[in-house]
């Protein structure tokens, strides 16, 4: 059993207890994590608009002047309207119509969204501001057109966190075993640096890239035996290939330790979908042990023959992009003590994002009017309001 909270230290601290005394395993929210590693650059960059002569001033002072012009869109519903028509007269349709976005600083990655849709409407907010006489005094907040290629390349160094983020953010697939790879991506996304790349930008992915290091090793990240459990689990990924060579051996060693102690502690045999060991698996004689040792029961040995059999039969083979959900239901009497474990690992969720999702669902559905609605009723009614997609109605 796992639980994914954020980072507070009163819930860590909670769990890390359960987890002595429950074997419960605590899993970070790599939602707050990712937004952590963005807010701590974007701060330092912000940090740099009140010295001219600082590396990140130049970013600084363009994120600024985007909040300004958000700002006054944010508070006059004639400036909103304006931008409307604008966007309407240009042929965009009614339901494709853009608003502009505030960054919020508790709001993941919305500093990269603000960015992002001020470069999309930029020349409307333009027109505006130069067409329009009362809003003379918000020129000055125009970008220039170097501001709007650092805007741009900034934007591109954050792009990467948001997709990630958003990927692991998903209810309708297995997200905990996508943890580890979007870590890596994103170190490989953080590396590349084209020619043309000001460097400025360089220093910025620079940045980011050491604040990505700093969250991974100290929350070990990378070295958690339940995330790399999970990785090995997808099919996608089981062959560690992000990793280089002597790690891979290391890592492969910790997923075996684990999947065996996990197996052994669990009640796992009573529900795998497979009838019991018939004397011919005896005969392999494979097993985590050392050959030398003789100890524990006959029981023990057999079991552990078995998940080594599957093990390496599963390494062995060959997978192309397959959802991971389908691979294991399609394998579980191939697989079946590998598909009993990842059933119980591959359900934890990535972020909290769902858990929040679900929440605001209920909000949306339990209101003042509806006060007399039994815990019953409204337990039935977000069953179907989370699952109407897999109902065909009329």
């Amino acid at each position: 059993m796992s639980i994914v909270s954020d980072n507070a230290s009163n819930v860590r601290n909670c769990l890390n207890s359960l987890k002595v005394c429950l074997n419960i395993q605590p899993i970070r929210c790599m939602g707050h994590v990712l937004q952590l590693v963005v807010k701590n650059v974007i701060d330092l960059v912000e940090e740099g608009e009140k010295d001219s002569s600082s590396k990140f001033f130049f970013i600084a002072r363009t994120l600024t002047k985007c909040r300004k012009i958000v700002t006054s869109f944010n508070h006059s519903s004639q400036l909103n309207d304006l931008l409307e028509e604008s966007q309407t007269r240009q042929g965009v349709e009614k339901n494709h119509i853009l608003h502009l976005i505030q960054d919020v600083k508790t709001r993941w990655h919305s500093t990269f969204l603000m960015a992002e849709q001020m470069l999309k409407l930029h020349s409307y907010v333009k027109d505006i501001f130069n067409s329009k006489q009362q809003y003379k005094d918000m020129r000055k907040y125009l970008l220039d057109e170097d501001e709007m290629v650092n805007l741009k390349e900034t934007v591109n160094a954050l792009l990467s966190f948001n997709q990630v983020s958003v990927l692991l953010s998903g209810d309708r697939y297995a997200t905990c075993s996508l943890i580890i790879p979007s870590i890596k991506y994103l170190e490989k996304q953080l590396s590349k640096n084209k020619s043309e790349t000001p460097p400025l930008i360089v220093i910025l992915k620079s940045h980011l890239f050491e604040s990505l290091q700093t969250y991974k090793d100290s929350y070990e990240l990378e070295n958690n035996s339940f995330l790399l459990c999970a990785t090995f689990l997808d099919p996608n990924y089981k062959s560690f290939q992000f990793f280089e060579k002597y790690e891979k051996k290391k890592y492969l060693k910790i997923v075996k330790e684990f999947l065996s102690g996990f197996y052994l502690s669990k009640r796992v045999g009573e529900i795998i979908p497979i009838k019991k060991v018939t004397k011919e698996s005896k005969k392999f004689k494979l097993s985590f042990e050392d050959e030398e040792d003789d100890s524990g029961s006959d029981s023990d040995k057999n079991v552990t023959l078995d998940l080594k059999k599957e093990i390496s039969e599963y390494i062995r083979l060959s997978v192309h992009e397959q959802n991971v959900l389908e691979f294991w239901h399609q394998n579980q009497y191939v697989f079946p003590i590998l598909y009993c474990i990842s059933t119980m690992i591959l359900c934890t969720p990535a972020t909290s994002a769902p858990s929040e999702r679900l929440f605001s669902d209920a909000l949306n559905n339990l209101y003042a009017k509806r006060n007399r609605m039994t815990a019953e009723c409204f337990q039935m009614l977000m069953f179907l309001y989370e699952n109407l997609e897999f109902f065909n109605l009329v």
